[in-house]
């Protein structure tokens, strides 16, 4: 009965294939933890770096031939994997030759069908296969196991069977990059840590480590799939060692249990908290930082490629508009490689003008009618920006379904972007200063209400992270406390953690059933997050429980604008217009809808009336400038795109004020 490994890394190749050093990192890593006694304790473990096909083949069958039944046998390879038009899966080795950018000569790669076949021939009933190359999930096709009727001895290994760990799909590409591979890290991290036994019985099954690298990839790239295939009891069959009662590994997983329920953003009181865990575990700093920035280096990952989309899609925006066919595959491209999904895509494109056909803006809430709610001395709010996605090269549709922030205990409702208090009745005075919204009071002696307002302060001075700290204080205190979790999701969607205030919106409803502006709020996300039905389900609800609810039929109309339900969504603006006539907003988004209908006169007449309503409306004038410029009024456009540029400069919108400049220059 013995554990035998042989780790297989590819990184040098032929024309045609890009080199991947980091294969040579993968498997020195995987030989690492393997043959480490307390950890995989494997008898053998070998490594074959940069192969030809022959001699691949050779040591893949010296490995599973004349094993013993009770043997367990590990097989890693990281290197390219190709997918000819038939869908077979082969192993690219060092000398495999490319016929045509998509075709290979098969005689000079390994065929996934006669590794499958050498395995169910062999006479050892513990196998593993370990992939890390693209299509790597197409091996699974055709695998079957051999029956066989004699006893095997399960003893320390586990049950027999048959397990393929795969880092991607049959149709996905993995990532290909000069550090070691993303699946194959978190495989090593699960058993060199511990982290992978999930059920702290000081063993690590097959299943438990897939389960494991599978979270910790898609926390970096979502839109990863790594898979795992089993035959009979190919899951439980028992890979490692895990520490028992280890306080480093009793730290690790309370990190990571914290960063999946907060999305990896770990707030100062858990941070507070997870420092009293190290004391009484007796930790030094050193040891929790070394953690700490591994549990949570995937979603650090995540941001960084979000970020690099956002900073591509901007640069081919600044390149052309609107973006050739060419320039969108370029970009689908670039997200496949990243591993986002398109949802995180969308939340990019959310931010970014789209080009399409020239839309008009889509204006901001104007302030909700102030109404008594179902909360004592709490009135209705203030709404606050959320930007929906644009659609167009010039001028991108600006639709703002806003949630709406409130605050309890008697202090006036305000808005999260700030508005002006001289149509409010007389506040108490902040105890906080715009540098320090931290009061003095000791956090012992401090009351719900007490975190609650100090969580409004905090906010309306910019410290969001303190504000979302002190609401989660008030919420620990109170925990019915219906207004903290409406205002703390309405932060949280501000700093672009939507989820969290979906979550935050669900918990309002479920404490209040009847307070529609939640209903709105949570709209207001899921149609930031693309879920237009979902939203239009909650404008819906919003309505019915506040007929009279202006904000919410401005909203509901602005998603059916996106959906394409262009006349339905001119009856919801008619509708907010009649509850609130001095609506500039509504008219505004109108006359957008107007203008994508063709009847820029109309549209016109909606624009006039906004800015009537509001003078310094640059939405408005943006928008008249494009139905103008339609028209062929070039004088007149020209005069309202400068109008807009003045006013987008005064108030420090430097994108939106470059575009209006940008305009007048195709006009000129």
């Amino acid at each position: 009965m013995a554990k035998i490994a042989l780790l297989i890394g590819v990184s040098n190749y032929q024309p045609g294939f890009s080199s991947l050093p980091g294969t040579q990192t993968d498997i020195r890593a995987m030989q690492r933890v393997l043959q480490h006694p307390q950890m995989g304790g494997f008898d053998e473990v070998d490594l074959l770096p940069n192969p030809d096909k022959s001699g691949m083949e050779l040591a893949i069958e010296k490995l599973l031939a004349d094993r013993q039944r009770d043997d367990l046998v590990l097989l890693y390879f990281s290197g390219h994997g190709f997918k000819d038009d038939d869908g077979s899966l082969y192993f690219v080795t060092r000398t495999t030759e490319q016929r045509s950018p998509h075709q290979i000569y098969q005689s000079t790669a390994v065929p996934a069908t006669v590794l499958q076949n050498w395995m169910s021939r062999s006479r050892c009933k513990r196998q593993v296969l370990v992939l890390d190359c693209c299509f790597s999930g197409a091996f699974a096709e055709g695998m079957k196991a051999k029956s066989v009727n004699e006893p095997v001895e399960i003893a320390a290994f586990g049950g027999e069977g048959r397990a393929v760990l795969t880092s991607s799909t049959a149709t996905q590409v993995s990532f290909e990059q000069r550090e070691a591979a993303v699946y194959t890290r978190y495989l090593v991290e699960g058993i060199e840590t511990g982290a992978a036994d999930t059920d702290n019985n000081g063993i690590i099954t097959i299943d438990e480590l897939h389960d494991y690298a599978k979270r910790k990839v898609q926390e970096a790239a979502p839109a990863m799939k790594p898979e795992i295939f089993a035959v009979k009891e190919g899951y439980t069959i028992v890979l490692a060692k895990a520490p028992v009662g280890d306080p480093k590994l009793e730290y690790r997983k309370e990190v990571e249990q914290l960063a999946q329920q907060r999305n990896g953003k770990l707030s100062s009181v858990l941070l507070r908290a997870l420092d009293e865990k190290r004391r009484t575990l007796e930790l030094s700093l050193e040891d929790v930082a070394v953690i700490q920035s591994e549990v949570l280096r995937p979603y650090r990952e995540f941001e960084a490629k979000l970020q690099q989309y956002e900073q591509a899609l901007t640069e081919a925006l600044q390149q052309e508009s609107p973006l050739t066919e060419t320039m969108r595959e370029d970009l689908k491209y670039l997200q496949k490689v990243l591993g986002l999904k398109d949802e995180n895509i969308a939340s990019i494109e959310a931010r970014l003008p789209k080009a399409q056909q020239p839309r008009p803006r889509w204006s901001k809430l104007a302030p909700a009618a102030k109404t008594e709610m179902p909360f004592a001395t709490t009135r209705a709010p203030e709404p606050v920006q959320l930007l929906q996605a644009p659609t167009s090269n010039a001028a991108p549709a600006r639709r703002n379904n806003k949630p709406l922030i409130w605050v309890g205990g008697g202090v006036a409702v305000l808005s999260a972007i700030g508005i002006s208090l001289s149509s409010l009745p007389p506040q108490p005075k902040p105890s906080v200063s715009p540098s320090d919204s931290r009061t003095t009071t000791p956090t012992s002696q401090m009351t719900a209400q007490d975190f609650f307002k100090r969580a409004f302060d905090e906010d309306k001075n910019g410290n969001k992270k303190g504000a979302i700290d002190d609401y989660t204080q008030a919420i620990t205190l109170k925990p019915d406390y219906a207004e903290a979790y409406s205002n703390r999701g309405i932060v949280r969607a501000d700093l672009g953690d939507r989820q969290a205030a979906i979550q935050d919106y669900n918990q309002v409803i479920k404490l209040k059933p009847d307070y529609a502006d939640a209903d709105n709020n949570r709209g207001s996300v899921r149609a930031d997050l693309g879920d237009k039905q979902a939203a239009i389900q909650d404008y819906n609800q919003a309505i019915k429980l506040k007929p009279d609810f202006a904000d919410a039929d401005n909203n509901r109309g602005s998603v059916r604008a996106d959906l394409g339900d262009k006349q339905a969504a001119i009856q919801d603006y008619n509708q907010a217009i009649k509850l609130k006539p001095d609506y500039a907003d509504a008219d505004n988004n109108r006359g957008s809808v107007r203008a994508d209908l063709g009847d820029k006169q109309a549209a016109i007449q909606d624009y006039n009336q906004a800015i009537k309503l509001k003078p310094d409306f640059a939405d408005a004038y943006y928008n008249r400038g494009l139905a103008r410029k339609a028209l062929g009024d070039k004088q007149a456009a020209v005069q309202d795109y400068q109008k807009a540029a003045d006013l987008y400069q005064q108030q420090r919108n430097t994108k939106w004020y470059q575009d209006a400049l940008n305009q007048i220059k195709t006009l000129q």
